[in-house]
């Protein structure tokens, strides 16, 4: 694990990071006991962390995420979101990703896309509040069903966006 996290910089080329070791173990505190594991021993969560936290070590001036919720189990989704939400206040981040009502809650903006076209687009508070109309358009009948808390604006956003840095915080 330490060793695969490790190689995020090398691929630096000088660029100043917002995240050392110590930084993706404490965003990531399931991975500090396994340091020394082996990559390949790791659940597909556990590799998940290591991936994010590899490109975190890298310095990116942005953090791009596809999909990064598949697969996952619901406890290890909400942990990886909790994460992703830290992240977004010191990195921009673009997150594509089907589960709308966790990255609503990490992200300033959204789009949603159907087919290649955008059929919405705005600030992920308003967007939240559309949460039907979103699911009626990706085809999430069964969403509110897993996760039926409402999404209000303190639940998406413990700050405002003011709060964040000009360019920072993840668009879905």
């Amino acid at each position: 694990v330490e060793e695969n996290l490790l190689v995020g910089q090398s691929a630096r080329s000088g660029r100043d990071s917002e995240f050392e070791l110590d930084d993706v173990l404490n965003l990531f505190p399931a991975l500090a006991p396994l340091r020394k594991r082996d990559g390949w021993a790791l659940s597909g969560g556990e590799q998940q962390m290591v991936a994010i936290g590899r490109a975190l070590m890298a310095g990116p001036r942005m953090l791009m995420l596809d999909e990064p919720a598949l697969g996952l189990a619901p406890i290890v989704v909400a942990e990886l979101f909790a994460a992703l939400r830290e992240v977004s206040s010191r990195l921009p981040m673009l997150i594509v990703e089907q589960n709308t009502t966790m990255a609503l809650r990490v992200c300033t903006r959204a789009h949603v896309l159907v087919g290649g076209q955008i059929v919405m687009s705005g600030p992920s508070t308003e967007l939240g509040g559309r949460r039907e109309l979103i699911n009626q358009f990706l085809g999430q009948t069964d969403l509110d069903a897993a996760h039926p808390a409402p999404l209000d604006d303190a639940e998406l956003h413990h700050d405002s966006p003011s709060d964040r840095p000009a360019g920072k915080g993840p668009t879905l």
